[in-house]
């Protein structure tokens, strides 16, 4: 946290205050008082952010009723997107959890992606969308930190979603996933390794290769956004 509010209690106030706020009070709050970086076309919603440093490029939105918290960073490039009602938490860097483990506590969403509604992620190891891709639908779960049963310790690893790549409604994506470029992840898939073939349909449990893209299905060229 480079500038602005340096206590972590202070800090939780003042993000708490501003979630209720109008836009017109919460932007000061939010820039001023926490040291967040946010383009003049970037909004905040009735959201809480409570994170070390967010920035948020031309066009991109924070919608109403998300809870982000604990995280170091949080990234929106442009006219990126996380909805509504979202649940995005982090085990902070001071806490005794996972001492010795190295880990990014980050969300970053690429230019156009998107996280839509009523969806969990765990941004305990960090967290990236790449440009275009979407966690579409509902309740997708995104989780980076996990127990290991032969160490009998916690681990994290992080999550990366390819470019223009969808995960669809009810997906589970586990520590150290990372699902290809181009492709399309069916509702119920619960990924659970890399994906790295791309201009794939994947689903199953664990997912795996249930058909091929071909490069020019809609989702994948299209340049128009989609209404939410």
């Amino acid at each position: 946290m480079p500038f602005g509010v340096r206590s972590r209690r202070l800090r939780t106030v003042c993000a708490l205050l501003a979630a209720a706020l109008p836009w017109a009070v919460r932007r000061p709050i939010l820039v001023h008082v926490l040291g967040h970086s946010i383009h003049p076309t970037a909004r905040v919603g009735f959201s809480l952010v409570d994170v070390g440093h967010l920035e948020l490029g031309p066009g991109a939105e924070i919608g109403h009723l998300n809870v982000v918290r604990g995280l170091d960073r949080v990234t929106l490039g442009r006219s990126a997107v996380l909805a509504h009602l979202n649940w995005v938490n982090a085990v902070r860097r001071d806490r005794g959890f996972l001492q010795g483990v190295d880990r990014s506590p980050e969300l970053v969403l690429g230019p156009c992606a998107r996280i839509m509604v009523l969806h969990l992620l765990d941004c305990t190891a960090r967290i990236e969308l790449r440009e275009r891709a979407t966690v579409a639908g509902y309740q997708s779960l995104l989780m980076t930190h996990s127990f290991d049963p032969a160490t009998h310790s916690q681990t994290a690893q992080p999550i990366v979603v390819g470019e223009r790549t969808v995960l669809a409604a009810r997906v589970t994506v586990l520590p150290g996933a990372e699902v290809a470029a181009h492709s399309l992840v069916a509702a119920g898939a619960v990924v659970v390794r890399p994906l790295p073939g791309s201009h794939h349909l994947y689903g199953g449990v664990p997912a795996r290769v249930l058909g091929t893209l071909a490069p020019d299905t809609g989702f994948l060229v299209a340049e128009e956004e989609i209404a939410r």
